[in-house]
């Protein structure tokens, strides 16, 4: 149906034969909000025929999403994206989490693409590192969940000006060693209600659980 606001695939091989919905199926979903392709296995299009029929997604779930069968694999996964509307003209939540092939170049070239990123996940994704960019044109990020990256070793400077950032999520990210100096401009990741009064109902906070590499900061 054209209202259908939520698919679900997860944990299927939709890389044999009819396994993955034509394109014209897709384009019968214009309205289609949020697609869970968690623990799939792409086609060798990959995500073609989704992102040209779904053009109003706000939420792709890729959690443990398995890119072999792609040619070229993930990074042109993360091309096809980037070139793709999503994230452009609407909020996009995406789920990369447990991707381990991910790389910060792909992260780089998935921020450039969608700059109203608002809630990115790369949780276990085995990243050394986080690209500028995701400061530079993800203006609208709001949450950013890098956790259990234990070989990330440190942050760009350029997360320290997202006005909206209010989820910094670095647990078990345990090389980190420093925090940018500019941290503290972040204000949004401490929202606490004042007495009386009632929060907004989002999360606000910094999660640097045993990220035991961190020397006492000098801020």
């Amino acid at each position: 149906p054209r209202t259908r606001a939520y698919l679900n695939f997860h944990d299927k091989d939709l890389s044999a034969a009819g396994a993955m919905p034509p394109a014209a199926a897709w384009r019968r979903l214009p309205k289609l909000a949020k697609l869970d392709l968690s623990r799939t296995t792409l086609p060798a299009n990959g995500l073609e025929d989704v992102l040209a029929g779904c053009p109003r997604l706000t939420v792709l779930d890729l959690r443990g999403a398995n890119f072999d069968k792609c040619p070229d694999g993930l990074p042109a996964v993360a091309d096809q994206i980037a070139a793709s509307p999503l994230g452009t003209e609407r909020p996009l939540a995406l789920d990369l989490s447990d991707v381990t092939a991910l790389r910060a170049g792909d992260v780089a070239r998935l921020a450039a693409g969608c700059p109203k990123l608002r809630v990115l996940w790369v949780h276990n994704c085995d990243l050394e590192a986080l690209p500028e960019e995701l400061g530079t044109s993800c203006r609208e990020l709001e949450e950013l969940h890098a956790d259990v990256n234990p070989r990330l070793a440190a942050l760009p400077a350029s997360l320290c000006t997202l006005p909206k950032l209010r989820v910094l999520n670095l647990a078990y990210c345990k090389e980190l060693t420093s925090l940018p100096l500019a941290i503290f401009r972040l204000t949004q990741l401490d929202c606490a209600p004042k007495s009386g009064e009632e929060g907004n109902g989002k999360e606000h906070y910094l999660n640097l659980r045993t990220c035991t590499g961190l020397v006492a900061p000098p801020y």
